[in-house]
């Protein structure tokens, strides 16, 4: 049955006094133990100074009075884990995704596309205009052209009475003979270095027609990898791209070492308190994969290969980037001597470091690992999209029965996983490279920022 959208009528703060005066209600705060606090409803002046430390509590009223439950509490922490995990989980997989977001999404990209092959028109066909007055100056050089002027030879071969006979072709071959000796005398002289050194345009064809390839694969890309088959079920976090992170772990058995995983650590499932980590017995002396995933929606983790610590791995799932672990760095520590003021985990020693209140955690790639060969814009935010990031959830496996997982080969040093880049936005990942885009199909939260993609509201990989 189609929803119809009804507006709450409008109910005013009980706490009239001051900046509440006027202030609507907009939020239910569902913990079910309220502790010291009288109220569950709270206006913006509620929600944003005395109560703000309930914000994560809280849900959108609007929403949830016209049956928008998804919307309602995708953002809002529960009491329940199970209620947690299934909302964290469809944060994750947008089921609001429907036939019409399809079609304003491909619209968008069809208006972008458009818009920018009309510029791309109109600038060819300005540089084409400054590189023919350039080229004129020595394909249309007078003094060259009458130097290989060739009418005697021209009336020869346009002769229609031209019979075959010794005479005729004594004539024909005298003419060619004398043609050639004068274009090979030393008459002429052409300065080709000050044509060189003048010319500022260069017409190249060739690259043209490699990034007019580039753009058709990403095409074709968006229709094999928007919709993806995905295998790592057990995971609430990790996108598809995790699938080749596996390849690179573990060739031709990435199925078999992704079946191994097994969940230790949930963040959304076991607690958010730092001693529950440093009591994961061997934690740190096991092979794990941690994912981790910002309020921001940035998605980024390490596998740390304990028993043989140079296949460790760092990777960018929004990004579909990964990086290898330097040599005699360590890929993980656990700090079980951490306390609320120190930090918890550190990958790659400096390279994510995360707090043991998983707030204000901070990274520094490439100090641990291996960033050479790929273009980073900002060593502090490439993996977070800011210098300073909260955790919004965490996962940690475990690789078991690894005796029988083939990971005798060590990950291909590449500087990109079968991703060209293309000198286009629309093209390229634009939470890879422009945070900042702007995104007509996002509908972002109270400090909740969504993934920044200029089609999708999460990402799904590329």
């Amino acid at each position: 049955m189609e929803k119809k959208f009804v507006k709450q009528n409008g109910i005013y703060c009980e706490d009239d006094q001051h900046f509440h005066r006027g202030q609507k209600i907009k939020y239910l705060m569902i913990k079910k133990d309220k502790g010291s606090i009288t109220k569950r409803l709270f206006c913006d002046e509620c929600y944003l100074g005395k109560y703000k430390s309930y914000q994560q509590y809280c849900c959108d009223i609007q929403e949830l009075i016209n049956g928008n439950i998804y919307e309602a509490f995708k953002y809002t922490k529960f009491d329940s884990e199970t209620k947690q995990q299934y909302f964290n989980y469809i944060r994750n997989h947008n089921p609001y995704l429907n036939e019409q977001f399809i079609n304003d999404m491909i619209d968008r990209l069809t208006e972008e596309v458009l818009s920018d092959i009309k510029d791309l028109k109109d600038k060819l066909l300005e540089n084409i205009s400054l590189y023919l007055n350039e080229i004129k100056k020595w394909v249309e050089n007078e003094k060259i052209i009458n130097y290989f002027e060739c009418d005697d030879l021209k009336v020869k071969f346009l002769d229609e009475n031209f019979q075959r006979s010794p005479l005729k072709f004594e004539a024909l071959n005298s003419s060619a003979e004398e043609y050639v000796k004068k274009i090979n005398d030393d008459k002429l002289t052409i300065d080709v270095e000050t044509i060189i050194k003048e010319q500022q345009k260069f017409f190249n064809l060739d690259k043209f027609n490699l990034n007019y390839k580039e753009i058709i694969q990403q095409i074709k890309n968006m229709q094999e990898k928007t919709f993806s088959d995905y295998k790592f079920s057990q995971s609430i976090l990790a996108n598809p791209y995790i699938e080749r992170i596996a390849q690179k772990i573990s060739p031709e058995t990435e199925e078999t070492f992704i079946k191994s995983l097994n969940l230790i650590y949930r963040m959304t499932k076991h607690g958010s308190n730092y001693q529950t980590l440093q009591q994961i017995p061997n934690l740190d002396s096991q092979d794990t994969i941690t994912i981790i995933q910002t309020k921001n929606k940035c998605i980024f983790g390490v596998y740390h290969c304990k028993s043989e610590p140079k296949k460790s791995i760092l990777f960018q799932m929004n990004k579909e980037k990964y990086f290898l672990i330097k040599e005699s760095k360590a890929a993980f520590q656990l700090n079980l001597n951490a306390n609320l003021q120190t930090w918890l985990l550190n990958f790659g020693e400096g390279d994510i470091i995360i707090n043991s209140t998983f707030t204000r955690c901070t990274s520094n790639l490439g100090t641990g690992f291996d960033i050479s060969g790929f273009k980073i814009f900002d060593n502090q935010e490439y993996l977070s999209d800011c210098k300073l990031f909260d955790i919004y959830d965490m996962e940690i496996f475990a690789v078991q029965n690894k005796e029988k997982i083939n990971i005798n080969q060590n990950p291909v040093r590449t500087t990109q996983i079968n991703n060209p880049q293309i000198n286009n936005p629309i093209f390229n990942n634009p939470q890879i490279n422009n945070p900042q885009i702007n995104n007509p199909f996002n509908n972002p939260q109270n400090n909740n920022p969504q993934i920044n993609s200029p089609f999708l509201p999460t990402l799904q990989k590329k």
